[in-house]
């Protein structure tokens, strides 16, 4: 089955935080460095940053509050 457009986004978006080394046990300090070291190294742009940032502290949100 295909997976809604949203969704897809939402994944490939995931994928370039894990490269990057971005999971929901970092600290904001360390995701805010890597994503500033990312544009600085020309891999993402700043708008990709922000995009990330806010989709990274979204899932650690949610990720949270899975927890038991």
């Amino acid at each position: 089955g295909q997976i809604p457009g949203e969704e897809a986004a939402r994944l490939k978006e995931w994928r370039a935080m894990r490269r990057m080394g971005l999971s929901p046990h970092a600290s904001e300090a360390e995701v805010k460095e890597r994503l500033d070291q990312a544009v600085k190294d020309g891999r993402i742009t700043k708008e990709q940053a922000k995009k990330l940032l806010k989709e990274w502290q979204k899932a650690r949100r949610s990720h949270r509050k899975a927890r038991p």
